[in-house]
């Protein structure tokens, strides 16, 4: 209850009324818990967005973007629910928005965004020389590091410049039409993700700006960077030079020749560098600029930022004519390709494209087209880095160095074709005019055996083989022996001469090894020795030369070739590049050598391999040889593309290849060879590595059966493909009826004769084991000295022949041979001469362990000799 003082004044009566009112509206009672609370304030309060991490950022094209996400919080609800909206496509360049809404329960929204900005990484642009560059493109941040990535058909190149460091020197390095080139080209930050050319143009615009060769500027390990203004100025120096040119080619004048698009088609820019040919000589430091339509030239010295008075001249109508016809000729190229574009097109298809001269390694227009429209690999062939030289506008002709491409591979071998314009077809195919189908040389480095620690060896490849005999202007006659020159380019001399010939029972020509006097195959290896070549002697401008001649190489002083006679047909060509002279050899993992020693025909057999650095997969080899060593197929295989790492030689490949061949008899065993072929990136040079395997022969040991043999095993001491034990041996002898006996009076004082190896047996001891008798193999000047003796072991009779490094002193130390013969039939010849028919068990000490009859490691083969008696 609440407690009020009487008030006794009467005028105070309405006051203190108005205060009694006041007061009881103040105080509580009994009933104040039924009474409704004041309406509470509404929440307009928004939400608070943190973004976690920075708000603009940025990220790398092609690399993944990573959401850091954001918080949200609420004055009423606390930490509410942040959703996130934008995508980031790093594929592509540029800004995007990601955005940050948070609403409490009020319905408060509050919005943050993200700018991540997609940035380029990539340095890529045009690499060409007149054609596109057939190599790589290698880019060197100035913290010395390098990456480098290969230049695709048209001449485009991108490489991703993730930790490298600004600014950049960049290298193309390949060939064009078969000419080697090196060009160099600069790129600071604010070019990447621009267009950075590598031409002749930029070469020189760099060597100007560097004042030294483009080559030492992008070798040289002490970085200098390049001002902008100074690249600015030679660039614009150079077109002051070229203006002419580009004024007759219609260009547009803001063009810019380090950093404008362009396409290596022959048109705009790359007509230009179609038109100049630019050297550079190292001596003096003077470069050449030449109008290629007229052989007129200003030089340019590059150690000299002044000196840009002399400009090129050029026949606006000439150079009209010139792009004309290149356009012209390039489109024969695509038009031609594109026939093969979804499978082999008829004959009426394509005949139009090539005049009725056409010759091209040896085969004529009809032969050339039946092999052309009828192989598979050929679909979706194509023409890349066409180099077009010698065009003659005015007479409708010109040279063409181009490079094929199977399946989207590209091949080194640069080929050389002529064209001709003819007056209502246009310009048409005439081939390389060639009377030989030649291998021109190449470099090539092989590991024979990619399970061991030998080095491998390198060397050049080179052979050619007369198919048609008709188009020699010989009156039939075949092209039989090729003399090699390489000449030098400043004084014409011959550095070095080797030949080429055809053996008996071929119909190639092969490289003769003098040394060994004997043919090598396609194969002469660098070293200085005789029967080698010199890797040393060569330089970049070289002439190789070839005579061919009708006439076989005379090899009467069998170390020192010669060849008679008029050369039916000399060919030429420029050396553009310098050998390397160690391997970069691709590597097959376990898994490769266990599928190549478990295969037996009738099954697939997969292939995977491992690359070098700065090397790329050409081509697969699988081929098999019997017993005898004797060539049975080889089956050549291109990956479908040069990422991949494998690929499958399936069986119907193998039995396509047996079709028709009864002579082969894999139950006798046989050897399989897989070789890897990798290639340069840059570099036109080949690397191969070979794994062998055995395969063994059936269980069965008939009368002809024998192990088989490999010359180039064991570093070519041989050694038997199946090897076999003494009881294995005597098991072949029982299948023919055992062993004639043969007595010691029937050996001595006789020659066996077998193909120009004489056996001779000599009355000089017992012929016992104990007291063994004498002999000699002689062979041309080869001569072994033996000895021999009769030994029986049950039923059978053998002839024993011996011989080591003691009894002959050419043999290598601690090297020995020992053979049994076991003669199972003698017969009489048609002019009367004793024949002996022999199985022979042959042990040698690379390969077979002393003990004989517990062993199973020689080798079981069978001969025929012609007895005569020594004189």
């Amino acid at each position: 209850m609440c407690n009020f003082t009487k008030l006794k004044k009467l005028k105070y009566l309405q006051i203190l009324a108005m205060s009694l009112i006041l007061g009881l509206a103040g105080c509580g009672s009994d009933n104040d818990a039924n009474k409704s609370p004041p309406p509470a304030e509404a929440d307009t309060v928004a939400p608070v967005i943190t973004i976690t991490g920075e708000s603009a950022v940025s990220v790398n094209q092609n690399e993944k973007y990573i959401e850091q996400g954001a918080t949200a919080t609420d004055n009423v609800d606390g930490t509410i629910t942040v959703v996130i909206t934008g995508d980031v496509n790093t594929s592509i360049t540029g800004e995007y928005l990601v955005t940050y809404t948070a609403t409490d329960t009020a319905g408060n929204a509050a919005t943050a965004i993200r700018t991540v900005t997609v940035v380029s990484v990539t340095l890529s642009g045009t690499a060409a020389a007149g054609a596109a560059i057939v190599g790589t493109v290698t880019v060197k941040g100035a913290n010395g590091k390098v990456k480098s990535s290969p230049i695709a058909a048209n001449g485009s190149y991108a490489v991703n410049v993730t930790g490298l460091v600004a600014p950049y020197r960049l290298r193309a390095q390949g060939t064009v039409g078969g000419r080697y080139y090196k060009l160099h080209s600069y790129a600071a930050a604010a070019n990447v993700g621009g267009t950075v050319n590598i031409t002749p143009f930029s070469d020189l615009i760099i060597a100007n700006t560097a004042q030294q060769l483009a080559e030492n500027y992008f070798q040289s390990d002490s970085f200098t960077e390049l001002s902008s203004a100074a690249l600015t100025a030679q660039e614009g120096a150079l077109q002051a030079k070229l203006q002419n040119v580009f004024d007759a080619l219609g260009l547009d004048a803001a063009i810019n020749l380090l950093s404008s698009s362009f396409k290596a088609d022959h048109s705009g820019l790359d007509a230009a560098l179609d038109l100049i040919r630019i050297s550079v000589n190292e001596e003096n430091n003077i470069a050449t600029i030449t109008n290629t339509l007229d052989g007129s030239s200003i030089t340019d010295d590059i150690t000299q930022s002044d000196d840009n008075d002399a400009v090129i001249e050029v026949d606006s109508e000439k150079v009209g004519n010139a792009v004309t016809d290149r356009v012209a000729i390039a489109s024969l190229f695509a038009n031609f390709s594109a026939a093969f574009n979804d499978g082999l097109p008829e004959e009426d298809d394509i005949t139009g494209y090539f005049a009725t001269e056409f010759l091209s390694n040896d085969a004529d227009l009809a032969l050339f087209l039946t092999d052309f429209l009828t192989d598979p690999l050929l679909i979706g062939v194509s023409f890349n880095s066409l180099a077009i030289t010698e065009l003659d506008s005015a007479n409708g002709s010109a040279v063409v160095g181009f490079n094929v491409a199977y399946n989207g591979h590209p091949s080194f071998e640069t080929e050389q074709w002529y064209v001709a314009k003819d007056s209502s077809l246009g310009w048409q195919f005439l081939g390389d005019q060639q009377i030989v189908d030649l291998d021109f040389i190449h470099y090539h480095c092989n590991d024979y055996d990619g399970t061991d620690s030998i080095e491998g060896s390198c060397g050049i490849n080179t052979s050619f083989s007369d198919n048609d005999f008709n188009n020699n202007g010989t009156q039939g006659m075949p092209i039989l022996s090729a003399a090699i020159s390489v000449i030098s380019p400043q004084n014409g001399s011959v550095k070095d001469t080797f030949f080429l010939g055809t053996p008996i029972n071929s119909t190639e020509g092969l490289i003769y090894d003098e040394n060994n006097q004997a043919y090598s195959g396609d194969w002469r290896a660098f070293g200085t020795n005789l029967g080698e070549i010199d890797a040393s002697k060569f330089s970049v401008g070289d002439k190789i030369k070839y005579r061919f001649y009708t006439n076989n190489l005379d090899l009467s002083d069998a170390s020192m070739p010669t060849v008679s006679g008029q050369a039916t047909a000399v060919y030429s060509r420029e050396l553009n590049y310098l050998p390397v002279t160690t391997g970069l050899y691709p590597t097959a993992p376990q898994t490769t050598l266990d599928n190549l020693n478990n295969f037996t025909l009738g099954n697939d057999l997969v292939v995977e391999w491992t690359l070098a650095d700065d090397t790329q997969i050409d081509e697969v080899l699988v081929e098999i040889t019997d017993n005898q060593d004797n060539h049975v197929l080889s089956i050549w295989a291109l990956p479908a593309s040069i990422t991949d790492t494998s690929i499958t030689f399936n069986a119907a490949m193998f039995d396509q290849e047996l079709l028709g061949n009864d002579q082969f008899q894999p139950e006798l065993g046989y050897q399989l060879l897989i070789r890897i072929y990798a290639k340069g990136n840059a570099l036109p040079q080949y690397y191969s590595t070979d794994y062998r395997a055995s395969v063994a022969a059936q269980a069965s040991f008939a009368c002809n059966y024998e192990s088989g043999w490999n010359d180039s095993a064991d570093n070519g001491l041989g050694a038997p493909i199946n090897p076999n034990s003494f009881n294995d041996f005597k098991q072949v002898i029982a299948s023919c009826g055992n062993t004639v006996a043969i007595t010691k009076s029937e050996v001595l004082g006789h020659s066996w004769l077998n193909e120009g190896e004489r056996v001779e047996f000599y009355d000089t001891g017992s012929a016992t084991q104990a007291a063994p008798s004498t002999g000699k193999f002689i062979e041309g000047s080869e001569q072994i000295d033996f000895i021999w003796y009769i030994e029986t072991i049950g039923d059978h009779t053998f002839v024993v022949q011996e011989t080591n490094s003691d009894l002959d002193n050419d043999l290598p130390t601690g090297f020995w041979i020992r053979e049994a013969y076991a003669v199972i039939a003698v017969t009489t010849g048609q002019a009367g001469e004793t024949i002996y028919s022999a199985v022979i068990y042959a042990e040698q000490s690379n390969y077979s362990d002393l003990d004989r009859d517990t062993n199973s490691d020689g080798e079981i083969w069978n001969n025929s000799y012609i007895i005569e008696s020594l004189q």
